[in-house]
């Protein structure tokens, strides 16, 4: 379940990062990464509470998470 509320945060600072452009491009393509990991956190949690096993590709999004927040951030630098 930790993972989830990390994905959650991660959606929740793409939205954060978003309010600080000014290109409607930049904030939709934020906005788009925000949705991702939205849905990557309702598939985890899905899969927590079925007790299904999780995948290996999970594993790889779970190593990527912080690195493509902190790419993110580069766009307000």
């Amino acid at each position: 379940m930790k993972l989830v509320v990390e994905y959650r945060k991660f959606a929740e600072e793409y939205r954060k990062l978003s309010e600080k452009l000014a290109s409607s491009r930049d904030k939709d393509a934020l906005e788009l990464m925000a949705r991702a990991w939205d849905r990557i956190a309702t598939e985890r949690e899905e899969r927590l509470n079925s007790q299904a096993p999780l995948d290996h590709s999970e594993a790889d999004t779970e190593r990527q998470g912080p690195t493509i927040c902190r790419h993110a951030a580069s766009f307000i630098r």
